[in-house]
């Protein structure tokens, strides 16, 4: 999430705190970064916080423990869901924690990054029907459970020591009937969680996994993943001539912005997909480009509302993929620019470099080119790949179902596809949403995400045919929520 929503969420919360008043958040590990203390605040102010005490190192006997913070929310009944979103968050943020006899199923989310979380993300998130109970999770070294560089040893920080935190929370919660739902690395994360709890006897798993934007393998080849990741924007610059024709001057910058902003503008593409529906109230990039490329194309001006627009989001930090100029301390730098524990993660778990880092973009002949050399070396410094990650090394049988988006650059629809051909998962369904980038859930899938949602939590079957049409999309859509994907570059 980036700085300014959290600052925003802080002031909205000054309204309302008086109403329910701080609560028993306390990281000293977060108190020690001043840099961090709008998190630190925002920690202190949101309803439904919870903690338990786990361990650094779940390996170790004598590991010393810590407070480990989630975020548990019970559900709203349908017939008070009516209200508008924001009487509905409002009331979230002070919903009791779950009540462990209910019967309405919880879902547990998984968020992505690495370095990501959804403790704060989740108080004007409308991603997960609110009629469920939900548990917002943040990793260990996100978010209300940030430590820094030296807190914890590095063997502490992987994803199994990070899955069984979260196995932790579902046992305190006493959860028997829940959904698990990981986005982006989410769902490596989903990939060992659900597999450590089948393994544990005192444990009742999950009735279904629900995997978006499904990672599989580690990348041994960044360039590869860079040289995908242009193939699929390329392709569709291809097919689409009116927005290709836009940069097909070297000299010209379009908008007064350079083509090489241009080219890390439209490498934000496979990230949000290409779905021109209008059913949901984010604007992609590519349907900012298709408006402006059609108003271009039939001798038009463009009008001071669509450059304002346009304006607005050039000069968003959520929509490049940017390169960045190397410094002496690399190691500092990229920790400050990355996060050291995203990289630790990457570096040891997914990746050799930081992919998105690997190279600089350009373009020629309207379409997007790489630079012949890393816009970062050894962006992974002084991490190593000692713990690849393979899904085939955490086999589960919890009925699974994967989403995926056809132009998913992060993730690639190849990767999600491998990771359900070779699942012994008793019941499957893997849905293909055609153009649809990284987040589907968010755009193509939002009229009817809660239905998906229902079909999981009470078809054994997996029946979606009511719901979805051959491309992956919704049939039908419900009334459009203020749905935001999540911002940070990660997987």
């Amino acid at each position: 999430m980036t700085v300014w929503l959290v600052k925003l969420f802080i002031v909205m919360l000054s309204f309302t705190s008086g109403a329910f008043g701080k609560n028993n958040f306390h990281n000293p590990y977060l108190q020690g970064y001043p840099s961090m203390s709008y998190v630190y605040e925002a920690c202190e102010e949101i309803g439904g916080l919870q903690s338990i005490k786990t361990k650094k190192n779940h390996f170790l006997k004598q590991s010393d423990d810590f407070t480990y913070y989630y975020r548990q929310l019970a559900g709203i009944k349908p017939q008070t869901a009516q209200h508008n979103v924001n009487q509905e968050q409002s009331s979230l943020s002070k919903s009791k924690p779950i009540d462990a006899n209910m019967s309405q199923t919880t879902i547990v989310y998984l968020p992505g990054g690495p370095g990501q979380g959804s403790i704060l993300e989740s108080e004007y998130s409308e991603l997960i029907p609110k009629k469920y109970q939900q548990i917002y999770i943040d990793p260990r070294g996100t978010g209300c459970n940030f430590f820094g560089r030296g807190d914890f040893e590095l063997a502490t920080i992987n994803s199994v020591q990070t899955a069984i935190d979260i196995l932790e929370v579902i046992k305190a919660a006493k959860l028997t009937n829940y959904i698990v739902y990981g986005q982006s690395y989410g769902t490596l994360l989903g990939t060992i969680l659900v597999d450590l709890i089948e393994q544990d006897s005192s444990m009742q798993p999950p009735k279904a996994l629900l995997l978006e934007g499904t990672l599989t393998t580690h990348y041994l080849q960044a360039s590869k993943y860079s040289h995908d990741h242009v193939d699929i924007v390329n392709q569709l610059l291809r097919l689409n001539p009116k927005i290709q024709k836009l940069f097909m001057d070297p000299s010209h910058t379009f908008l007064g912005k350079s083509n090489n902003l241009w080219a890390s503008y439209l490498m934000s593409v496979p990230r949000y997909g290409t779905n021109q529906d209008t059913h949901f109230v984010i604007q992609t990039p590519w349907q900012m480009l298709s408006r402006v490329a059609d108003v271009l194309d039939s001798g038009l001006a463009l009008s001071e509302e669509d450059l304002e627009f346009f304006e607005n989001a050039m000069n968003s930090e959520d929509n490049f993929v940017s390169p960045i100029d190397p410094k002496d301390d690399l190691e500092s730098y990229m920790d400050l620019r990355e996060g050291f524990l995203k990289r630790a993660i990457i570096c040891q778990e997914i990746a050799l470099e930081i992919p998105w880092l690997y190279y600089g973009f350009g373009m020629q002949n309207g379409l997007v080119t790489l630079d012949n050399k890393p816009a970062i070396a050894n962006s992974c410094a002084p991490y190593v790949m000692n713990n690849p990650f393979d899904a085939k090394n955490f086999p589960f049988v919890t009925p699974t179902v994967y989403i995926q988006g056809t132009l998913d650059a992060p993730t690639p629809w190849e990767q999600a596809r491998h990771h359900y051909e070779q699942s012994l998962s008793v019941k499957k369904v893997f849905i293909s949403v055609v153009d649809g980038g990284h987040s589907p859930s968010y755009f193509e899938l939002a009229g009817c995400f809660e239905d998906m949602f229902n079909v999981i939590d009470k078809d054994p079957n997996l029946n979606f045919g009511r719901i979805l049409d051959s491309k992956g999309h919704c049939l039908k859509h419900r009334p459009s929520l203020n749905r935001r994907p999540p911002q940070e570059q990660g997987l």
